[in-house]
């Protein structure tokens, strides 16, 4: 697995704002976007003593996120591919962005399938799961804007990256000298 179940949690928590806080009776916990007041025991002592205590996050899944991929890179995170079948290892190539080993894997493909069956199935498959990971990436992005400068900013350099590769897949496509965008799904 890419991801540990941790860090996919950790994620949702991040997309569903499930920051939870402590402090005072108004202390609310978002879930999924609902939100609810959560009983606390020292509520109704500070309530009764007239002093509010001001509600302090004791779980901010931005700052975990940020904390679980602090020093990562996409290179260390990247699967090994090297027992996949060459279906997948193409797939992963082209999704991945990645060049070394590609020509390896498309000569064992080649000897597997006929050039139009790689492209037609293979990259056309590819093309749409880049368009999924460029709407996740803006996804991501709006979802820290303002929050965070550094997701902000790492947001963008992917959106960036997929946005270039994206252009080279459908380039792949395009019969040599075209200049239109390959026609594939929305």
């Amino acid at each position: 697995m890419r991801f540990t179940e941790h860090e996919i949690e950790t994620a949702r928590d991040l997309i569903y704002d499930r920051r939870k806080f402590a402090g005072n009776a108004d202390a609310l916990v978002r879930n999924e976007g609902e939100a609810r007041i959560e009983e606390l025991p020292t509520a109704s002592a500070i309530a009764d003593e007239g002093v509010r205590v001001p509600s302090v996050c004791t779980y901010d899944p931005l700052t975990e996120f940020t904390t679980l991929f602090m020093g990562k890179t996409a290179q260390s995170i990247k699967p090994d591919i090297s027992n996949l079948p060459i279906e997948e290892k193409l797939k992963h190539h082209i999704i991945d962005g990645e060049k070394i080993g590609l020509e390896d894997s498309l000569k064992v493909a080649l000897e597997k399938y006929p050039p139009l069956e790689i492209i037609n199935d293979i990259l056309l498959e590819s093309l749409e799961a880049e368009k999924a990971g460029l709407a996740l990436y803006r996804q991501l992005l709006d979802l820290v804007r303002d929050r965070s400068v550094l997701l902000e900013e790492y947001a963008r350099t992917m959106i960036a990256e997929e946005e270039t590769h994206l252009g080279e897949v459908n380039k792949m496509l395009r019969k040599p000298g075209e200049i239109t965008q390959f026609p594939v799904g929305s």
